[in-house]
This record gives C-alpha cells, sequence and structure tokens, in this order.
C-alpha cells in the first residue's frame, strides 16, 4: 500500500488550509476523470457581507478573483447553474469552503474556495437562514462582476 501522508514539508492535510485546497484540487480531479471541465477559483478575498454593511447592495458571499477564473465562472452562470455541493470545515475562528457550482446539463463545474472570519458572519448567516437564499458575488478587484449564484441551504454555509 502506497503512503499517502504529507511529506514533513507538506502543509496540506495537516491544516484547514491545506485540506481546503486537497479537496478542491481533489475533486477538480474527479470530475475531469469524469470528462467533465472543471475550473478552480481560488478567491483572493472572501468576504461575508450582512445586510448590515452600509453602501452596498451585494449582500451575500463576495469573491474576489482574477479575471481569467471570474471569466470561467461568468460563462457557467450564463450557461444555468443546475446544481451544487459544499464542503465546509470550521477552523481557529475560520470558516474554509469549496463551494462546487455545476451545469450537469453541459458537464462544466466551477470550484469556488475561500475562507472568511466566522464572527465576521453573523449577520449575514442569521440573514440568509431568514431568507433562505444565500448569494454567492463573484467580481474582480477592479469591480468587474462575473455573476451571482443563489444557494438554497444557507445553512451549510455557516458553522452553528
Amino acid at each position: 500500500m502506497a503512503d499517502n501522508s504529507p511529506g514533513e514539508n507538506d502543509v496540506r492535510e495537516t491544516n484547514a488550509w491545506g485540506r481546503t485546497l486537497s479537496e478542491a484540487e481533489q475533486r477538480a480531479a474527479a470530475l475531469v476523470e469524469d470528462d467533465w471541465d472543471a475550473t478552480t477559483v481560488r478567491a483572493g478575498h472572501l468576504a461575508p457581507v450582512g445586510p448590515d454593511v452600509e453602501g452596498t447592495d451585494t449582500v451575500g458571499l463576495a469573491f474576489i478573483v482574477p479575471s481569467e477564473e471570474g471569466e470561467e465562472f461568468e460563462t457557467l452562470v450564463t450557461e444555468g447553474v443546475t446544481d451544487y455541493v459544499v464542503y465546509a470545515e470550521s477552523a481557529g475562528g475560520t470558516r474554509y469552503l469549496v463551494i462546487e457550482v455545476r451545469n450537469a446539463d453541459a458537464e462544466d463545474a466551477v470550484l469556488l474556495v475561500g475562507a472568511f472570519p466566522e464572527d465576521a458572519a453573523t449577520g449575514l448567516a442569521e440573514h440568509a437562514r431568514a431568507e433562505g437564499v444565500l448569494r454567492a458575488h463573484v467580481r474582480a478587484l477592479d469591480e468587474t462582476h462575473y455573476g451571482t449564484v443563489e444557494f438554497d441551504n444557507p445553512g451549510i454555509f455557516f458553522d452553528d
């Protein structure tokens, strides 16, 4: 049996962020193996934006991503999102997410990867649960908006 444990200098699998990145890589590889197109989009910044934040109309999870990857997300959203899968973990007051947004008809997926401080998400979590929906907004640092997707099970995004 092969030893799949991380080497002494490999932080993947040994901390929450490493496990999150590994989960995204493994999910993307599994999709590609099943002949899907899969793009992993690692957010440069992920912020939970609650309704109490002044001057915003984008209540939800705000993913700031590189332009090229944002365009992949935009294409998927334009074609239509059929379903999603969320992988989440909390550690040390941080919520780590891999959100697999999929178009099963086109066999296309984008995996959004990011983390946010749990204490910053209280207002958003309460709002999303009350509304029954959570939105993820994907944009570039220059404010280019690539798309918004709605999730009908907001509780899975937050640690209770």
